[in-house]
């Protein structure tokens, strides 16, 4: 069931993470081609339409490389972090924002993932808000595959189901 929609996830976000790796030096010190500054163009405006949807949902939405450090994060996550720019953010792991208990958590989970392939749809799971007081998130997270197959992280979104609970 989940086969053919996580395949077109993971193709997409497969070629937003590949326009994210062209090579600043590939820019340094060459002369501009008309090639170089579409490429240019094409991956300012794949990372803004990125930007634009992620960072304008209420979900806590991520990309992880496989040793669970951030590459890609929204804004609701940056707010919940305190935090100004996304270089703040990217390659770093839930260690340096959580408490340990939670931080190995999510990262047990992460790397059971990266190691079976199998997403994790909907896991209720405790997490903090930018208060520090206590949510509660409905989390899936499923493994992010390069072109060869091989898995090369996860993308990960959690909701606030906090009031949920409650009601």
């Amino acid at each position: 069931f989940f086969l053919p929609y996580r395949q077109d996830i993971n193709h997409g976000i497969k070629t937003i993470l590949n326009k994210f790796r062209l090579s600043r030096k590939s820019f340094k010190q060459d002369p501009l081609s008309e090639q170089k500054v579409k490429g240019r163009k094409q991956l300012f405006d794949e990372k803004h339409l990125l930007y634009t949807l992620i960072d304008n949902m209420p979900d806590f939405i991520y990309i992880k490389d496989t040793d669970s450090n951030f590459i890609v994060a929204n804004k609701k996550i940056m707010d919940v972090h305190g935090l100004k720019s996304r270089d703040q953010l990217i390659g770093k792991s839930d260690h340096d924002f959580y408490p340990r208990e939670l931080a190995d958590k999510y990262r047990r989970n992460e790397q059971a993932i990266i190691s079976t392939g199998e997403p994790l749809i909907n896991h209720e799971e405790r997490s903090l808000d930018e208060h520090g007081n206590d949510i509660y998130l409905s989390t899936t997270k499923i493994p992010l595959h390069d072109e060869d197959g091989e898995i090369i992280g996860i993308v990960g979104i959690g909701r606030d189901i906090s009031d949920n609970r409650k009601a």
